[in-house]
């Protein structure tokens, strides 16, 4: 099966002090499409206590994930992503999302 790179940004993830965060995340999924990787990375993603602690679900039911990118790219066992690049939605733009955090996202895992 191919391995897909997934570009993810996240909005209106509410903190325990009420402050609405966004994100940029990269995961790497192995699936037979780029569908099926999309489905995977949203299981991985629910399943992130990371995400439970710091944003606790009841407080973001208006929480979104969206699917910037989703790339084939050449099998590497080196790439497993985890991390995140947070930015405040206050910053984001119209469209919910934050140039200069998603930059970083993207230079970190190129």
């Amino acid at each position: 099966m191919p391995w897909f790179r997934c570009l993810i940004r996240g909005e209106n993830f509410i903190t325990a002090d009420e402050e609405a965060m966004g994100f940029y995340a990269t995961r790497w999924i192995n699936a037979k499409d780029a569908s099926a990787a999309e489905v995977a990375c949203l299981k991985r993603l629910k399943k992130s206590n990371d995400l439970r602690e710091s944003f606790p679900p009841e407080k973001s039911k208006l929480a979104k994930v969206y699917f910037e990118e989703i790339e084939e790219i050449e099998e590497s066992s080196e790439r497993f992503g985890g991390g995140y690049v947070f930015f405040n939605m206050s910053e984001a733009d119209e469209n919910g999302a934050h140039e200069d955090a998603r930059s970083i996202e993207v230079e970190a895992n190129t």
